[in-house]
């Protein structure tokens, strides 16, 4: 089957557009969370924060993508405008994710 290979504001839009109209398709996010995964630290913080969002919206908050989302956007932290902040925060929250090394970020 193919798999497109998104570059980084295509993830984020698609993911965002998908939470958007509140369409699930799990196989589909759980393609977007491996893509997203291997390019993290190409990720602004925008796209950070609406692919945190997209996934914690539509209750498919993958464990290991939300903690991996912390450790780039921990090291842009500096980076995040308010809406950016307040949607990662609710992502990680919504998501449950405890072990977060972005608590800890300066």
């Amino acid at each position: 089957r193919f798999v497109p290979q998104f570059d980084p504001a295509d993830l984020a839009s698609t993911a965002w557009a998908f939470a958007a109209v509140k369409y699930n398709h799990e196989p589909f996010f759980d393609v977007l969370a491996s893509q997203a995964v291997v390019i993290l630290d190409l990720l602004s913080v925008e796209e950070l924060a609406d692919i945190a969002w997209s996934f914690a919206s539509m209750q498919h908050a993958d464990g290991p993508l939300m903690t991996a989302i912390a450790s780039p956007a921990g090291q842009k932290i500096h980076l995040f405008g308010a809406r950016e902040i307040s949607n990662l925060a609710w992502s990680l929250t919504k998501s449950l994710v405890s072990d977060i090394p972005l608590i800890d970020a300066p």
